[in-house]
């Protein structure tokens, strides 16, 4: 896993699960000299999962020295959307599933995004996956759009109504303005929105680069991506949103700059049906046929 801190610090880290023991590692470096600053390992029940989420943010924030009140300190810094750990894993199996794109991944993302809803029906998050994975499906042609975007936004009625991260229902449903409206202009006010609340977030940010780049404001997109990669340059998912936004913008040279990136990242990224397209608008015709045979085996 990592993650950027505004842009001084990167926390790093990893999970290792062995039957119902898991041990997680992380690690807070700084940004500008590659020194770690903070360190921690938890060795636990895999049901104390949430727990060990908490104290790693209680943590960070103990160390960057974040004054809390006495009130907000004995609260957790990670809220629990569910209490249901067979819930919660499925969740993080869905959503790592419908962001490879594939037809195949996303609707196997979708039926666990439906088992941890059998399991914990109050589940908002679950129901921020399902919008996501019918947005992805219609962008990309594997069904309908007018039935995804009835269908993600049934999700993120349900979303609503379970009182999900008022956040996360933002940027599902600026994904789904962005992929699946008749007028992509309709998403100019909740674009701004999101960009201006969460100006560090790079999941955020990397959304309205999408917006951005289908209005071919380069000036804006460019402001929002340099955002998202400060915020998380470790994540192909991040990477992969930009290139798609590049892509729109018609600026294919970046598109495939940060194409590559993603892939450096991570070779299962989506990232792969970018290379072709781009390599074909920048005249590089030999490569781009490579590219395309590689993305149909992927």
């Amino acid at each position: 896993m990592g993650a950027m801190l505004g842009v001084r610090h990167v926390l790093q880290g990893g999970v290792r699960r062995a039957g119902s023991r898991v041990r997680v590692t992380a690690q807070l470096m700084r940004v500008a000299d590659g020194t770690q600053q903070w360190s921690g390992r938890w060795d636990r029940e895999l049901d104390d999962i949430f727990a060990i989420q908490d104290e790693i943010a209680q943590g960070i924030v103990a160390e960057l020295e974040v004054q809390l009140g006495a009130r907000e300190a004995a609260a957790p810094l990670v809220p629990r959307a569910t209490a249901d750990l067979a819930a919660y894993d499925l969740h993080l199996r869905g959503r790592d599933r419908i962001r490879l794109r594939k037809p195949s991944s996303i609707r196997e993302g979708l039926v666990a995004f439906q088992d941890a809803l059998a399991l914990d029906p109050s589940y908002g998050d679950a129901w921020l996956g399902i919008a996501e994975g019918h947005a992805a499906l219609g962008v990309f042609g594997y069904a309908s759009r007018i039935t995804c975007r009835r269908l993600a936004t049934d999700a993120l009625a349900h979303a609503e109504r379970l009182q999900a991260s008022r956040r996360e229902i933002d940027r599902i449903r600026l994904m789904v303005m962005v992929y699946l409206a008749a007028d992509w202009r309709d998403a100019a006010p909740l674009a701004e929105h999101v960009v201006r609340r969460e100006p560090h977030d790079p999941v955020a940010n990397a959304i309205a680069s999408i917006y951005f780049g289908l209005m071919e404001d380069r000036m804006a997109l460019r402001v929002v991506a340099e955002r998202a990669m400060a915020a998380d340059p470790l994540s192909p998912w991040v990477h992969s949103l930009l290139s798609y936004a590049w892509a729109y913008a018609h600026d294919f040279q970046q598109a495939l700059d940060v194409a590559l990136r993603s892939l450096a990242l991570s070779g299962m990224s989506v990232s792969i049906f970018m290379l072709p397209v781009a390599l074909s608008d920048l005249g590089r015709h030999d490569e781009a046929r490579e590219a395309a045979q590689q993305a149909g085996e992927w």
